[in-house]
């Protein structure tokens, strides 16, 4: 998976409550073969986008 697939998935997966989720943030890392600290930088980038449009 490219980045930009990755966010398109974190971009969802926030939308939907995932993250709200207990411990679930390890889960997606696993799936998506990320570190913690690169899934939150995904998210604030994520979440920044959403604030410009």
């Amino acid at each position: 998976m490219t980045k930009e697939d990755k966010m398109q998935a974190l971009r969802y997966l926030d939308r939907k409550g995932a993250l709200l989720i207990s411990k679930s943030s390890s889960k997606i890392c696993q799936v998506l073969e990320i570190s913690k600290f690169t899934l939150y930088n995904y998210l604030d980038e994520i979440r920044e986008r959403n604030e410009s449009i």
